[in-house]
């Protein structure tokens, strides 16, 4: 991942196009307390000391632990204030209650069936939970079971301007595109700390699709800042060779933009597909550096 910072910049889980198997498949909270001693001389020589008490604010993580998927991979948990990969996982059963939230449609609550093998591709014990539904019409989306109510996050969708146009074009630039008008496909606006300065979420993508994509062909996430970071996210790790006819790019698709630990911080879920490969991967902002980073991953591929 690519750290920018830059002076004056404006600028949230389930699975983007990806094959597994026969199917098509794809933070922490600082508290700043400061106390503050004045001492006042009076005309007496006497010393006035005030001392101004500190009221700390601290997150509690809820109890019990959440269930993270999406429709076709058990990412991980939350459970005991931290994030455990799905490795780590403690016994699913048929009959769990799941919610499910993607950007821009209305979350409703589904059922989950017995937890499957979901990558016929490898040997590891990578599972999906089959819902009752039927998904093949429907954007990637995280699916989430908790004991609590779970929180999702605004993501306006915005028109790109010039300032995160300069961006984008210049992000292509770093892999050797040319490209004064880049494509973007999700630009949204969102707050992921709440602090009421805005953060945007951006992807770029010029395919039909995964296959057979031209020499100048792109897909790149990323993400800007309340201070200007720009941050990318959906890494172009298929750039490297762009002496044959064809090249096989990434593409990208924010999900969901949800608070799934209830601490006061939307997560980010980010579905990443190619040929014969997919994955998601969900974020969270990191208040120190003010970047993103990954706490949830899972995929399949050849």
């Amino acid at each position: 991942m690519r750290h920018i910072r830059t002076s004056a910049l404006i600028v949230s889980i389930a699975v983007l196009v990806a094959s597994c198997a026969a199917e098509t498949a794809v933070t922490s909270l600082i508290v700043e307390s400061t106390s503050s001693t004045d001492s006042l001389t009076t005309t007496s020589d006497l010393a006035t000391t005030t001392t101004t008490d500190v009221t700390t604010t601290t997150s509690t993580p809820p109890e019990g632990a959440a269930v993270i998927a999406s429709f076709y991979f058990v990412l991980g948990w939350w459970a005991d204030g931290a994030w455990h990969q799905e490795a780590e996982y403690r016994p699913l059963s048929p009959g769990m209650s799941f919610e499910v939230l993607g950007i821009g449609e209305a979350p409703f609550s589904t059922v989950g069936k017995a937890p499957e093998q979901a990558c016929e591709w490898s040997s590891d014990d990578i599972r999906r939970i089959p819902f009752d539904f039927e998904n093949s019409h429907l954007a990637p989306k995280l699916a989430v079971s908790a004991p609590w109510s779970i929180t999702e996050g605004d993501a306006e969708p915005i028109e790109a301007d010039q300032k995160l146009i300069d961006i984008a074009v210049g992000l292509l630039s770093d892999v050797g595109i040319d490209e004064p008008a880049p494509i973007f496909v999700q630009s949204f606006e969102t707050d992921l700390d709440n602090d009421g300065a805005t953060e945007t979420l951006a992807v770029l993508d010029n395919m039909a699709g995964v296959f057979d994509a031209p020499l100048d062909a792109y897909g790149i996430a990323f993400y800007v800042g309340d201070d200007g970071l720009v941050d990318v996210i959906g890494e172009y790790d298929t750039y490297a060779d762009r002496t044959d006819a064809v090249h096989v790019v990434s593409r990208y698709q924010v999900m969901s933009v949800v608070d799934i630990n209830l601490d006061g911080r939307d997560e980010i879920g980010l579905a990443v597909g190619s040929f014969e490969s997919g994955g998601e991967t969900v974020y969270e902002l990191d208040a120190t550096s003010n970047s993103l980073v990954a706490v949830l991953s899972q995929g399949c591929g050849v």
